[in-house]
């Protein structure tokens, strides 16, 4: 039994280090389109985002909301303004951030507990700011 114990607490820990969790953004269960590539594909690679895991989400604000994969950080919201990255936030399996409007978008499995807000994405919320 003590073993057993042992082997649950291992495989827990080792979920929770690798970052494996049950969900999933099915934004990435589809193939990239031209409208999914970032103007300037080399601004992902120098925010070590794999350039090829980027999909377009919508507009808010003055930006152009991205998802985008790295593999050392997990999922990434990427705001493009004009043709140049302007922010990226990542995390695990889920990312918010937040504009200085005030404006807060989360994507994945993160949540800011806000009631309010709407779908840009089937993977992305947006909170209006006040």
């Amino acid at each position: 039994m003590r073993q057993a114990s042992k082997l649950v607490v291992i495989a827990v820990s080792t979920l929770l280090l690798t970052g494996c969790t049950s969900s999933s953004i099915p934004e990435f269960d589809s193939p990239q389109t031209d409208q999914d590539r970032l103007p300037d594909p080399s601004s992902a690679t120098q925010a070590d985002i794999d350039p090829a895991s980027t999909r377009y989400s919508g507009q808010v604000e003055e930006y152009a909301v991205y998802l985008g994969r790295s593999e050392a950080n997990g999922v990434c919201v990427l705001l493009v303004a004009g043709d140049e990255l302007f922010s990226t936030s990542c995390g695990g399996a889920g990312v918010g951030t937040e504009l200085a409007s005030g404006t807060k978008i989360e994507a994945g499995d993160f949540s800011f507990d806000e009631l309010d807000g709407e779908m840009l994405s089937p993977s992305v919320r947006v909170i209006s700011g006040s």
